[in-house]
């Protein structure tokens, strides 16, 4: 269904405006700007500082979820996955060419509904949604998003006379009307969505408008000396983007619909490419992994500064749209300031259709340019381009062909599986989301690191001298930048701790919240742990902060001691830290990733001053926080959960202080904690040690001063009497301490702390954290609906596989047991915690790999190349202009396969008296396969470059003239094309040859027009009578892209189907060879001849899979092999599931450039995601479960005589990187007396055992508990038993 744009005509005139119009329409517009703008206030407020969310201060945390490259069964799954890593934003982007595919004013009404579904599914998950319509998206998506046809309704240049053509991406007003008719329509449709829209708000709170329009610039100032065939430039030498009224009239237009704050991306981290228009938010990409925090320094500076940019960002906060998929970087441009940031592609992607791209690697290095010529330097200064810069992009380009699975490495996989980046972002995440409101409006600073020659006692630390560390460039000394009143320092013994400024010196960097708390950032730069010495990290400011003693320094008097404080522990005056331990800075480790010292390292993230209770403030703690919950209900009512972690065998520690009528006492504490003098009066001091895999906790209680004092003079004045326990209990009693407040502290290791989740509705009293599971998420809404009665928290969970054994630790309020699980300790009602173990039984999954070999059937399809072919209904395509064929775009051919046919009748005579250059094109592009009269020659990539027979930087050479040769014979010869489109390239760059250099580009930029155009030749002979027709004849002939093709036409799936091929008898695999040593188990394997363009038909069963109920299991299709591509489709549908390029080595056949099929993405190019929702699971009466594959394969063998052809292995197999089991458990949560444990007196095991004997025989057992005494910890379990009134304890066990 298409919906046509109103009034879309191909000229474009401004009707006189009628008296007083004008000014009316200039005060209407006023108006309806200031109206508009309150409103956007009210829901989306940016300040200097701050971003404002509905009156809530908010760091944007976004993430790309590309909804048009997922199945959309796959959504909400995907969604709930990117909640869970912590992200609160998605980046949505739209490609007009999907929006609107088929020419101007043709808008795909699948499109939008897909889009707004999406958008829905945002909303309910309680995501935001950072729209990006572009009108250009890049997005490594065909064209950018462009849609091709505009290829033919564009130009270059300004003064060629073509009125009715557009300059892209210019305020060319023909532009401007095809994009005003695009972002219209979709605005309209997506209104409701806007989080302004009164009546039911949406998830859009930001619309961002085009994308790295500074490298737009930069390539449409080179196109200036570049030359197109017809010897001209291909941009006039007076000619403009007219940014800043470029980007004026984006705004108007989007204003027409859109009330929430518009953005927009330079490529760079800094200002430009803006036009410098007010109203629109600057979020430049950030992907540079070192210089986060300078960046972002100096880019707050440039928008402040009204003497910069007009004044125009003066009130805008400092944000990002692109950065790495780096849990590191996003906490680094955080604490940096940033109140936008993002993580790009977080979730990887298939790549469906014909929706490839080609790029040019920015990165991609080459020779000097030491030989070319003072013009051609001259040249290259015009558009500000480096030797170095010109090397890379002319002599040995990287370029890479977008296939498969797009997947940058992000925490989501492209089939929605967990890595463990997942858990890296998800703690740094869930730490964000908890002090959010503290973060959004706190001042950021820095200073200078101060170096010491002092060695760290450890094996494992690094110690460099400073001079040879940290001296960097020359510049001005170390200062201190904050405009807080709090300075913060850092000692290092290395060279490898911390950020580095513009000078290359290093720098610690902190955000100050408005109540006074630090968030400190340490880098670590290394690739292995570093480790700091005691005192290292200093806080000064005006803070209240007690000394004991002038030096700072003072030893414990003996009143001291009676808390479990050790004799000559030390009291160090001001927050400096830390104090018992050495302050440990590990480095990041993703499984599977590269090994580079971008991905190792790591932000350590540390908190100081912070107020956690009324009567608690967190001095400062060398663990990173996960998180801080305050329980609302049960026997846990009013206290304070805080979560640490670390990791396994470091040590860290955390100092409380308290309000001046308090004190901190700890009332437990498990065997992985020791208590040290604190620095403050009444406050304590925790020193810790991770353990793999094990969780410990501590409580520690305000009680007030007096009470604590006179509860410790009448216990000391009873204690030496120890017959008289009833004495000692009733004096306790008269004196019983009601504690203020309680604080949890529960710590584990890094890897536990991603694995934690809160489950189920704190509302209702079901809420848990349970630590150890790979993944959880509590049952749906209608699933609480139908438990309301019961106690049952029912939680989904996944697990590896490969892990035989699931540890899992509990903290409820309530008595919690998981069914399934076996608990290996009782609940206490201390900590709330319970411990509960379950073996996993399940085994590895297998997927044979010779699944796909029965019932193989292929069949041949490239009889356009034989000279008999009838092609008298295909398209003319020459060109009167160029004396050659057309590009397939010019012919309305945007995507995948075509055959292009030409004659031409030579003598004898002619072909003896040829010499060289027997077949010349003067463009080819993607990947062109060549016939002469129905003799293969080969398969050419040229990416824009000629076809010469008789060069070989253009894929000619000997062998390919003499094949050539003995093809043609006088009278009429055909010359037969197979062109494949792979994608337009989505990376603005010049395109053609460099004024007066032999020096040219590759022509992938979304500009680069595909199929064979300008001269054509055999033998210095015009080829004639172009013809040509788009798809492969097995393809099906689809009516409309927006409606699925039906599947197997036939009642049986193993019957002949290649679409239009269907009525053709297909043949039986030929057998192996016989003397092939052939392995029972081996793939499918096919051999191609030269020039074969072959469809194979095999039938798999989905009963042979891992089952899905059991298991996460991606199944992949396996295609390995050389010399050959392919395209594969199943069941029937004519959208293909993926593509294929064998190797490289064929790929650079043509063509200069450096191509290769793997870049950027971290999947294997031999591997096609199969989508597991598109397999038929249940039996049908037509097909059972069985699914079928086609697959269209090509030999693209060289022209030598001896060349390989085309071969392939084709198996399934499964991702063993995505490879986790889902199961469910039921929690329930048992409801006790919440005041028992109120009763209960915790006495010194030495008492409980006098008091054994006694009260052996009497009372009643109520259960076991935890207890701690005060003097030094210690750790026992006791049985406890009621006597009378009182709970007694009974039996002590040591632990």
């Amino acid at each position: 269904m298409l919906w046509v744009c109103p009034g879309t005509v191909k000229s474009f005139k401004k009707s006189k405006p009628e008296k007083n119009e004008g000014k009316k329409e200039a005060i209407g517009e006023k108006k309806q700007k200031s109206e508009a703008k309150m409103i956007e206030e009210k829901f989306v407020k940016l300040t200097s500082n701050s971003v404002y969310v509905q009156g809530t201060p908010r760091i944007l945390r976004v993430g790309s979820v590309q909804w048009f490259r997922l199945p959309e069964s796959d959504w909400e799954d995907i969604l709930h996955r990117f909640y869970m890593a912590g992200f609160n934003t998605v980046d949505v982007y739209v490609p007009w060419r999907d929006v609107e595919p088929d020419g101007p004013g043709k808008f795909s009404k699948r499109t939008i509904k897909s889009l707004t579904r999406f958008l829905e599914a945002v909303k309910r998950k309680g995501l935001f949604a950072y729209f990006r319509p572009g009108p250009y998206i890049c997005d490594e998506f065909d064209g950018g998003g462009l849609p091709a046809w505009l290829l033919k309704e564009s130009r270059e240049r300004d003064d060629d006379g073509q009125d009715d053509k557009a300059i892209l991406r210019t305020a060319c007003p023909n532009w401007l009307r095809h994009v005003r008719c695009y972002l219209d329509h979709l605005n309209r449709e997506i209104k409701p969505y806007l989080i302004t829209n009164t009546k039911d708000p949406g998830p859009i709170i930001l619309y961002a408008i085009e994308n790295e329009y500074d490298h737009f610039e930069k390539a449409f100032t080179a196109e200036k000396v570049f030359v197109t065939s017809q010897r001209q430039g291909e941009r006039g030498m007076f000619q403009s983007t007219h940014t800043k009224e470029y980007f004026s009239s984006l705004r108007d237009i989007v204003r027409r619909h859109i009330n929430v704050p518009i953005t927009t991306c330079p490529g760079q981290p800094k200002i430009a490419g803006t036009g410098d228009v007010s109203d629109i938010w600057p979020l430049p990409n950030h992907w540079s992994t070192d210089g986060h925090e300078m960046h972002t320094f100096a880019l707050r500076k440039e928008m402040h500064d009204l003497s910069k940019h007009d004044g125009a960002y003066a009130d805008m906060p400092v944000g990002m749209s692109e950065g790495p998929a780096l849990a590191t970087s996003v906490k680094r441009q955080i604490l940096a300031g940033m109140r936008v940031v993002s993580a790009f592609n977080a979730v990887g992607f298939h790549t469906y259709g014909y929706k490839n791209a080609i790029d040019v690697d920015p990165e991609t290095m080459g020779i000097s340019l030491a030989g070319m010529s003072n013009l051609g330097k001259k040249a290259l200064s015009a558009f500000s381009w480096s030797n170095s810069d010109a090397s890379k992009l002319f002599f040995h380009p990287r370029v890479g062909y977008m296939s498969g699975a797009i997947d940058f490495y992000g925490p989501i996989s492209h089939s929605g599986n967990l890595r463990e980046k997942f858990y890296s972002f998800r703690r740094a995440n869930v730490f964000f989301s908890t002090y959010e409101s503290r973060i959004a409006t706190a001042t950021p600073g820095f200073s200078h690191i101060y170096y010491s020659l002092g060695c760290v006692n450890t094996p494992q630390c690094s110690l460099f001298p400073p001079f040879l560390t940290c001296t960097g460039r020359q510049g001005p000394p170390p200062t201190t930048q904050t405009s807080g009143e709090t300075t913060v320092t850092l000692t290092s013994n290395n060279g490898l701790i911390g950020a580095r400024d513009s000078f290359g010196r290093r720098i610690v960097n902190w955000l100050e919240a408005e109540d006074g708390t630090l968030f400190i950032s340490i880098l670590n730069n290394s690739t292995r742990s570093q480790y700091l010495s005691r005192c290292s990290v200093h806080v000064s400011d005006g803070a209240t902060i007690s000394e004991s003693s002038d030096t700072g320094k003072g030893r414990l008097g003996s009143s001291k001691k009676k808390e479990g404080i050790e004799e000559g522990d030390e009291v160090i005056s001001g927050n400096s830290f830390p104090r018992f331990s050495l302050l440990h800075v590990p480095v990041e480790t993703y499984p599977g990733s590269r090994k580079d010292i971008e991905q190792l390292r790591y932000n350590a993230l540390l908190v100081a001053r912070m107020p956690l209770t009324p009567n608690l403030t967190l001095r400062y703690s060398t663990a990173e926080i996960l998180t801080e919950r305050k329980f609302t209900y049960g026997e846990a009512e009013g206290t304070k959960l805080i979560v640490l972690y670390g990791d396994p065998g470091t040590t860290a520690e955390m100092s409380l202080d308290t309000s001046p009528d308090c004190v901190a006492r700890a009332r437990r504490l498990g065997d992985d904690f020791h208590q040290h003098a604190s620095a403050t009066p009444g406050g304590i001091c925790l020193t810790f040690k991770f353990h793999e895999r094990k969780t410990s906790f501590a409580v520690i209680q305000a009680v007030r001063r007096s009470h604590l004092e006179q509860k410790e003079e009448k216990a000391d004045a009873d204690m030496p009497d120890k017959a008289g326990f009833k004495k000692i209990q009733e004096k306790e009693e008269e004196v019983e301490e009601t504690p203020l407040e309680s604080l949890l502290v529960m710590i584990c290791t890094r890897d536990l702390a991603g694995r934690t989740w809160f489950v189920g509705d704190a509302s209702r009293g079901r809420e848990v954290l349970v630590c150890g599971l790979d993944y959880a998420r509590v049952a749906a809404d209608q699933d609480y609906k139908r438990r309301k009665s019961s106690e049952t928290v029912h939680v989904n969970y996944e697990h590896d596989v490969r892990k035989k054994r699931i540890d899992v630790v509990t903290v409820s309020p309530q008595p919690c047991q998981m069914e399934g699980f076996e608990a290996i300790s009782d609940y206490n009602h201390l900590t709330y915690a319970t411990w509960f173990r379950k073996k996993s039984n399940h085994e590895i999954p297998i997927v044979e790999p010779d699944l796909l070999r029965d019932n193989v059937k292929t069949i041949m399809d490239n009889k356009e190349a034989t000279v008999g072919f009838d092609d008298r209904k295909w398209t003319r395509a020459y060109d009167e202009k160029t004396q050659g064929p057309k590009s397939l775009d010019d012919l309305d051919i945007h995507e995948g396969h075509a055959w292009y046919r030409a004659e031409v009748k030579l003598t004898e005579e002619e072909i003896n008296e040829c010499a060289s250059q027997f077949l010349y094109i003067k463009h080819a592009n993607d990947i062109v396969g060549i016939y002469v009269n129905g003799t293969y020659i080969t398969t050419l990539a040229p990416l824009g470059n000629s076809i010469d027979s008789s060069n070989k930087k253009c894929g000619g050479g000997k062998d390919m003239e003499e094949r050539i040769r003995n093809s043609l014979s006088a009278g009429i010869n055909v010359v037969a094309f197979i062109v494949e489109i792979w994608g337009h390239g989505a990376f603005e760059m010049p395109t053609g040859g460099l004024f007066a250099t032999s020096l040219s580009l590759p022509a992938v930029s979304p500009r680069g027009k595909k199929g064979l155009f300008g001269k054509a030749t055999v033998c210095g002979v015009p080829l004639s009578t172009w013809r040509v027709r788009a798809k492969l004849s097995g393809e099906a002939k689809i009516e409309s892209r927006d409606r699925l093709a039906r599947s197997l036409t036939s009642s049986s799936a193993e019957s002949s189907l290649c679409f239009g091929l269907s009525k053709e008898k297909m043949e039986d695999l030929p057998p192996e060879d016989e003397n092939e040593d052939l392995d029972d188990k081996a793939p499918l394997k096919i051999n191609l001849k030269r020039g074969n363009v072959i469809w194979v038909q095999t039938v798999f069963h989905s009963s042979d899979l891992p089952d899905p109920a059991e298991y996460n299991a991606p199944i992949m299709l396996r295609l390995k092999g050389k010399n050959c591509s392919a395209t594969v489709f199943l069941n029937g549908n004519p959208t293909p599931i993926g593509r294929w390029l064998s190797d490289d080595e064929w790929l650079k056949r043509g063509t200069w450039a450096n191509s290769t099929r793997e870049m950027w993405s971290y999947t294997n190019p031999d591997h096609i995601p199969v989508p597991t929702r598109a397999l038929r699971r249940t039996k049908s009466k037509s097909y059972g479960d069985q699914n079928v594959l086609h697959i269209v394969l090509k030999d693209t063998s060289g022209s030598e005589e001896n060349a390989e052809t085309g071969h392939v292995e084709i198996s399934l197999v499964l991702n063993d990187d995505d490879l986790s089991t889902p199961a469910a458990v039921d929690m329930k949560l048992k409801r006790e007396d919440s005041n028992i444990d109120s009763k209960i007196k915790y006495m010194p095991p030495r008492i409980a055992a006098e008091q054994k004997a006694a009260f052996e025989e009497k009372g009643e057992t109520i259960r076991t508990s935890h207890v701690s005494v005060r003097g030094r910890t210690e750790i026992s379990m006791i049985e406890v038993k009621r006597l009378g009134s009182h709970l007694v304890a009974v039996n002590t066990v040591s632990m």
